[in-house]
């Protein structure tokens, strides 16, 4: 019945407006005063775009196909959503009526979106954001080898700086505790040496690097081989410290 309603109107309309163009008198020669469209028009005009679009919405079913996907386009590319105004000009080609005009704005939507995409592309966040994993890989890399270096040094205090604040060993040692207990191991022997092997570093988030290797150990009354993994974390200052210790083989 709505629909019927709005055929009836419509066609009340066009019926004036052509008896309007017949007659002399001002409004004889005026093309909008003969276009069903003459109510957007005005809308547009005063950039009323979202009651534009409700008027759109309203007619959609006993107005032009392809007109009123053309109209939409133009309304939504005037509000600058340009996704949605792209797609309304691909359904107005898809009506079977191709004009050259359709083609033309569409294109210029389309190299807009392009423009907009490369602009993101080259933008410092969007580099920092690509250049991330690598920097990241990077920095956790040579923080392991710190540890390393710090560990065969028996630098006890570079050693367990290298640790996050609170860290606690898979033993269940409180932190205090654990500290103790790597200071004497650290200091203890007469000399210490270790090197790593199979070095593996994956990025497992913005804040969290797995690193696995072999861990080769050697003082003066012991030395083994195991397999490690350590998860670090990266820390509000950028810092990354370790987080979990675990021997996996």
């Amino acid at each position: 019945m709505k629909t019927l309603f709005k055929a009836a109107f419509l066609g009340i309309f066009l019926a004036l407006s052509a008896a309007a163009s017949a007659a002399p008198g001002k409004n004889g020669g005026d093309p909008v005063a003969r276009d069903p469209f003459g109510p957007l028009q005005t809308l547009k005009a005063q950039g009323r775009w979202e009651e534009a679009l409700d008027w759109l919405d309203t007619w959609k079913e006993v107005l032009p196909p392809q007109r009123w996907w053309l109209e939409r386009a133009r309304v939504l590319a005037a509000m600058g959503r340009v996704n949605e105004a792209a797609d309304a000009f691909e359904q107005a080609l898809k009506q079977r009526q191709p004009e050259a005009e359709i083609w033309s704005e569409l294109k210029q939507l389309r190299m807009q979106q392009a423009r907009a995409a490369y602009d993101d592309l080259l933008s410092p966040k969007k580099a920092a954001q690509q250049n991330a994993p690598q920097a990241d890989i990077a920095a956790v890399r040579a923080a392991l080898e710190r540890w390393r270096s710090a560990w065969s040094a028996q630098d006890v205090d570079s050693y367990l700086a290298l640790y996050a604040p609170g860290f606690r060993p898979l033993s269940g040692l409180s932190h205090s505790a654990w500290k103790a207990q790597r200071r004497l191991r650290l200091t203890r022997p007469k000399f210490i040496e270790v090197k790593l092997s199979d070095v593996k570093i994956r990025r497992l988030s913005p804040a969290l690097v797995e690193t696995t290797f072999v861990q080769h150990y050697r003082n003066d009354r012991f030395a083994d081989t195991v397999r490690k993994k350590l998860i670090w974390r990266k820390g509000p200052d950028g810092t990354w410290r370790i987080a979990r210790e675990e021997v996996i083989k």
